[in-house]
Order: C-alpha cells, then sequence, then structure tokens
C-alpha cells in the first residue's frame, strides 16, 4: 500500500520537532506502507481535450497512491483542493475530502451550515466594513471576539474587551485592509481560557481534553502555551461531536467546544486535520497516528 501526506514541506525537509508527521510516517511504515510527505506544489496534473488524466511529481509521471492524508488543515490552498478533488476522482482515498476541507477552513461558512442543523454555537455575524461597532455590539454584547475567517492554531483570534478597544481597532482594519474577511463571535464569559477538544476519527470520538490557556491568555491553544487534562466523555459530548463530525463530512475532525452558561457544550469551531500532541500528552495511552492511518487502511480496503 502506498500514500502520500500533503504538507508544507516534503519529509526531507521537516523539522525535528515536527511531531505530527514524523508520528505518522513511523506508524504507517510499522504497519508495511510506503509512505511520503509530499508538498502539493511539486505536483502537477493534466485533464481533458481525450487526453488520460495525468499526474506529473517534479515533472515527471508518477503512479497514483492509494491514499493521501492532506495536513494543511486552513492554509490549504485551491490548487491544493484541485488535486485532492482530481486524486479522488481517480479513486484515491481522501482523508479529508477537498470539499470537507474547504467548508471548515471558512468559518463563517461552516457556522452557516451547522447552524441550519440546529448545532449549538455562540452567535457569530460577517464583518462588512466599514463596521457599524454599535450594532455588532448591540447583536454580539462585548466583550466580542474577532476571527480572521480561516485561521488554525489560534491564529487571527482576538478578544474585543471594550467598546473602546473595538473600534479602535475597526478604523485601523477599515483604513488598512477594507477587504479583510473577519467575522464576529460571542464572547462566552463562562468558558473564558478554557474550551474542550473533541476528535473524532471515522465517525467514532476517540479522545476529548480540556484545555487551559497559560496565566493571563484568552487562547487556551496548545501552540498558544495551553495546558491540557484528561476531558470526560459525556454522552451529550459524543453525541454532539459525532453529528458536528457527520454533518461537516470530516473523517478526521478536531472540534473545539465552549462550555456554556447552561452546563452545555457549544461549539466554537471544527479543524479537518487537527494536531494530536496535547491530546496524547492528556492521554498517555493513546497513539493517534496509529489511529489515522488505521483510518486508511480500512478506507482503502473497503
Amino acid at each position: 500500500m502506498k500514500g502520500w501526506i500533503f504538507y508544507s514541506k516534503d519529509r526531507a525537509d521537516l523539522p525535528a520537532d515536527n511531531y505530527e508527521i514524523r508520528r505518522i510516517v513511523a506508524a504507517a511504515e510499522a504497519k508495511g506502507i510506503e509512505i511520503d510527505v509530499i508538498r502539493p506544489d511539486r505536483l502537477e496534473m493534466v485533464v481533458g481535450e481525450h487526453l488520460a488524466p495525468s499526474l506529473y511529481l517534479d515533472q515527471e509521471p508518477v503512479a497514483l497512491p492509494d491514499f493521501v492524508l492532506p495536513r494543511q488543515g486552513a492554509t490549504t490552498s485551491y490548487f491544493t483542493l484541485s488535486l485532492l478533488r482530481f486524486l479522488a476522482q481517480q479513486g484515491v482515498k481522501v482523508l479529508n475530502s477537498a470539499d470537507a476541507i474547504a467548508l471548515c477552513g471558512d468559518k463563517m461558512q461552516s457556522a452557516i451550515a451547522l447552524a441550519h442543523q440546529g448545532v449549538p454555537m455562540p452567535a457569530a455575524m460577517l464583518a462588512r466594513f466599514p463596521v457599524d461597532t454599535d450594532e455588532v455590539v448591540r447583536k454580539m454584547g462585548m466583550p466580542v471576539v474577532l476571527k480572521t475567517r480561516s485561521g488554525s492554531q489560534g491564529t487571527g483570534v482576538m478578544l474585543m474587551r471594550n467598546e473602546s478597544q473595538f473600534k479602535d481597532m475597526m478604523q485601523l482594519m477599515g483604513n488598512v485592509n477594507p477587504k479583510a474577511e473577519m467575522m464576529f463571535q460571542r464572547y462566552v464569559q463562562s468558558s473564558h481560557g478554557r474550551d474542550i477538544r473533541v476528535i473524532v476519527v471515522g465517525g467514532k470520538v476517540i479522545s476529548a481534553m480540556v484545555r487551559q490557556a497559560a496565566e493571563g491568555e484568552f487562547k487556551a491553544n496548545v501552540h498558544a502555551g495551553g495546558t491540557t487534562t484528561p476531558q470526560e466523555l459525556t454522552p451529550e459530548l459524543v453525541e454532539l461531536s459525532v453529528r458536528v463530525a457527520t454533518l461537516l463530512n470530516l473523517d478526521i475532525a478536531g472540534l473545539d467546544f465552549l462550555c456554556g452558561e447552561d452546563g452545555h457544550f457549544l461549539l466554537c469551531e471544527a479543524n479537518s486535520s487537527p494536531g494530536f500532541k496535547g491530546m496524547e500528552a492528556a492521554h498517555p495511552e493513546l497513539n493517534m497516528a496509529e489511529v489515522l492511518v488505521e483510518l486508511a487502511i480500512a478506507t482503502c480496503q473497503r
């Protein structure tokens, strides 16, 4: 069996501290899989004009893999999405699909899709410059969370703590980049500096953890210095997690939940390429790389 991992660096160029990719490579090789890590921009595809669809790696024809694990998440480009669609049409198992990655990469569009299905989430609103800050405050309250339309690992997320700060920021952004793609999300006081990450693979909840922000910080992401502890898998959390992953057509999902004032969970956002170093720290018995590789094998054998 042959597999590719799409990533921003080739295997030879992976930093020594790249935890997830190196772990997936090791797990795949332990299963006897021929695995490679490839920058998608090294590939070219040719279709149409009565030609057999062709794929090239560094300008040379290349045999198709059995599966691809895209690991670029919110940074996945249009080019890479097109490659994934091409590969899927040629019978390659792509985990996750291009459509699922694109939907998760757009926080507002995924919020629209999930809200339509009744998934509990904080209220969200798309920014339109010039921003009517008074209207946003009326609808979202204050403080308010400011987010870029795409992003991961806590990048592009800010807490606007008061109206003066919010108005200054919107004026600055409107002057610098009036085409910025931003959204506003209602601030959930009861979950300040804390969220719950759940990983769903193949329609099953694998594990969950509580992420706690560093002292004085708002964002709980591990990459931003947060700490992790195990989270109990309650029936409510399991049911909601599987439902969200299913609605977004995610084979692999990292779901972030906030703890609402009423004690119930609110989906904050979904990720198509979740890191798992923090999850394994919270659950030392867990081998997430092996779980992902076993999903790829099972999918290829169907």
